[in-house]
C-alpha cells in the first residue's frame, strides 16, 4: 500500500473528479521526458485531464480523463507507454502510464518500503526507458543491450536480457514503445517455424540464448508484430526482409538433443 495516499501528502482528497496535485504531476512527468515531442505531447494530454476515479488495480491505480467522465472498466487496460522509478533512502517509487485509450489515461503510483524509516526528501537514482537512446545501456541497471536496426534512421529494436525487456525506438517522436515479450516471442517463433511446445513456450529463451535469433529473425519478428499489434505506423513497402534466416534452419534440430 503506497503511504504517500494513507499520508495524504499528495495533498489531494478521494473525491473525484480533481485536478493532478503537483507531487503527482511532478512524478508522472519524471518518466515522460520533455525533451523528446512524442512524451512531450503525452504531457500534454495529461494537463488536459482530471482524475476520474480509481482504476481496478487499487489505491495507488487511477484513471485520467475529461471531467465529466467516468473510468470505464468494460475495456481491458491498455498498453504500457511509460514506466520507471525514483530510488530514495530505504525505498523505491515505481511508476507506470499506460496508452491513452477512449480519451482516457491509466497511470499507477507505488512504493515499495525497505525500511519504516524511510524518507523521501531525498533522491537517490531516477530510471525510465523513456530516456534510452541508441548506444545506451539499459536505464535501469546500465547493463549492456542489444540493439536491431530495423532501417538506417528511423526504426531500432531493442532486447534488455538482464531486465527482460523489449522496446522499438521510434527517432522521430524519441518514443521508446514498449512491446510485451509473449506476443513477440509468438512472432520470433513463427519466424522459425518452430513448433516444439517446449521451445515455443519458453519466452525466456530470446533473453537467455539471443544468438539463435539472428536480426533478421528479429526484425521479420517485428514486422510481423506490428502488423497485429501496430505499435507504429509503418509504410511495408520500404523494407524488404527474407522469411527466413539460415539460422531457422538448424535451429529446431538444436532443442531435439537430450
Amino acid at each position: 500500500m503506497d503511504i504517500d495516499r494513507l499520508n495524504n501528502s499528495f495533498g489531494t482528497s478521494d473525491l473525484s473528479p480533481r485536478n493532478l496535485s503537483a507531487k503527482e504531476k511532478e512524478i508522472l512527468f519524471t518518466i515522460l521526458p520533455e525533451n523528446k515531442p512524442g512524451y512531450k505531447n503525452f504531457r500534454e494530454r495529461i494537463e488536459q485531464f482530471f482524475v476520474i476515479g480509481n482504476g481496478r488495480f487499487g489505491e495507488t491505480n487511477f484513471v485520467l480523463g475529461a471531467k465529466e467522465d467516468e473510468p470505464d472498466f468494460s475495456l481491458p487496460s491498455a498498453p504500457v507507454f511509460a514506466v520507471g522509478g525514483i530510488q530514495y533512502e530505504s525505498a523505491e517509487r515505481y511508476i507506470l502510464i499506460h496508452e491513452e485509450q477512449e480519451n482516457k489515461i491509466e497511470f499507477d503510483i507505488s512504493l515499495s518500503i525497505k525500511d519504516e524509516n524511510f524518507s523521501v526528501n531525498k533522491v537517490i537514482n531516477k530510471w525510465t526507458y523513456s530516456d534510452w537512446i541508441p548506444g545506451m545501456n539499459d536505464p535501469k541497471d546500465e547493463s549492456p543491450v542489444r540493439e536491431v536496426k530495423i532501417d538506417d534512421k528511423y526504426l531500432v529494436l531493442v532486447v534488455s536480457s538482464n531486465q527482460k525487456r523489449i522496446w522499438i525506438f521510434e527517432s522521430e517522436t524519441g518514443v521508446n514503445h514498449l512491446i510485451p515479450v509473449t506476443n513477440f516471442y509468438n512472432e520470433a517463433i513463427n519466424v522459425l517455424h518452430i513448433r516444439d511446445p517446449k521451445t515455443a513456450l519458453n519466452s525466456n529463451l530470446i533473453f537467455e540464448n539471443p544468438s539463435l535469433f539472428s536480426d533478421e529473425n528479429l526484425r521479420k519478428a517485428f514486422f510481423n508484430y506490428n502488423k497485429s499489434w501496430k505499435k507504429i505506423n509503418l509504410d511495408y513497402s520500404h523494407f524488404s526482409v527474407k522469411s527466413e534466416s539460415k539460422n531457422s534452419r538448424f535451429f529446431p534440430k538444436l532443442f531435439k538433443r537430450g
